[in-house]
């Protein structure tokens, strides 16, 4: 198979991340735009850039995704990363690009089994240990036509222009097949959309995969281990309630309370090894208010905390305000140490060089923060 280059679009940066780690050796990935000619990294086979495009208004798209258009285009294989549960702009983004793209058709594939993200019978589903299955989304093909975009249940055979491909995928093996038939060189230029499960089986057809079993966490620095969340989903409530029993520790500041980050601020001064910040206030708060308050908390963390020694964030909003309170132009992703959370280096900024491991706040199980802790607590981090 001729591998080409792949550049990957995602509309978040933990999403970027996670589907980063799908491949082995190191992948840039950039934040909202990608490199001029000339610049480290340009022309690296494997790239991602992160737009933040997941919440903004539709009628903003354009400004985003027309800067990185050229550059999506530019590779062998363009794959437009989409969230797993169909939140945000998730339609209206693919829309854009299929109009706008010298795309003939669009592959729209956004299980991700490994999570418990299915799609069968028009819908996008998420599957859970012990109760019924529930849907994400509004049915597929309804949207897709609202968007005034046909759909269709099998691949198209000949160009057919601003057609959306969604087959049915219960498992991995379903998306290899998907893969095998889209991954040809006799097909017409496609838009590749979907989640990491797509990535991984991309990555899994182009022997890109890393080697299972061999990644590991990357050195840690001198300075501390900083946990920081900021996500409302419910699944993270409890991967904090497992973890504060699990590992108690005294350096915690819960819910975004001023005066618990300033004792926690404290505590980092006087040398505490580990640091970790919950900025997900339990009290109701507009998406602006919650936002304002993210940003000032999350620029007050990169102002007065030493440099850290790694970091672990939860929230493709939090990661990109730690990144863009750093001055952080990117990262370097490596392969995962755990299924569904990325491992990268910063790149550029006050905070470059430091290893960071995120993931979305809408995954995992209830120890899943627990288990991270403990793969990066093991001495030979």
């Amino acid at each position: 198979m001729n591998q080409g280059s792949i550049r990957i679009l995602a509309d978040d940066l933990t999403g970027a991340l996670d589907t980063a780690a799908a491949f082995a050796g190191q992948l840039p990935v950039f934040i909202d735009t990608p490199p001029a000619a000339g610049q480290p990294y340009f022309d690296a086979p494997l790239s991602v850039v992160a737009t933040p495009t997941r919440d903004v208004a539709p009628e903003t798209l354009p400004a985003f995704l027309q800067p990185v258009l050229d550059w999506l285009q530019s590779g062998s294989l363009a794959f437009k990363k989409v969230d797993s549960l169909l939140r945000g702009n998730t339609f209206a983004e693919i829309a854009w690009l299929v109009r706008h793209g010298r795309f003939d058709h669009a592959l729209f594939a956004p299980a991700f089994p490994a999570q418990g993200r299915i799609t069968t019978e028009d819908r996008q589903w998420v599957i859970k240990p012990g109760i019924p299955r529930q849907a994400a989304a509004t049915p597929l093909r309804e949207t897709f036509t609202q968007l005034d975009l046909r759909t269709c249940a099998a691949q198209p055979t000949q160009r057919d222009t601003a057609s959306i491909w969604i087959p049915e995928v219960l498992t991995d093996t379903d998306l290899d097949r998907v893969v095998a038939q889209a991954d040809t060189p006799a097909s017409a230029p496609c838009l590749w959309c979907g989640s990491a499960g797509l990535a991984h089986a991309l990555a899994r057809r182009r022997n890109l995969a890393p080697i299972a079993g061999l990644a590991a966490p990357l050195p840690q620095g001198q300075g501390p281990s900083v946990l920081v969340s900021a996500s409302f989903q419910p699944v993270l409530r409890e991967q904090w309630a497992r973890l504060r029993e699990s590992h108690p520790i005294q350096a915690i500041a819960e819910q975004a309370r001023d005066a618990e980050i300033t004792s926690v601020l404290d505590l980092a001064r006087t040398g505490a090894s580990e640091l970790w910040f919950d900025l997900s206030p339990i009290e109701h708060l507009t998406p602006e208010q919650a936002a304002s308050l993210l940003t000032a908390q999350i620029a007050r963390l990169v102002a007065e905390l030493p440099k850290p020694g790694q970091l672990i964030v939860v929230g493709g909003d939090t990661l990109l305000g730690l990144c863009r309170a750093s001055g952080a132009t990117g990262l370097l992703a490596h392969p995962a140490i755990r299924p569904g959370w990325g491992c990268a280096k910063l790149i550029g900024g006050t905070w470059d060089g430091v290893p960071c491991y995120s993931r979305s706040g809408a995954f995992g199980a209830p120890d899943d923060l627990v288990e991270i802790i403990r793969l990066l607590r093991q001495p030979n981090n």
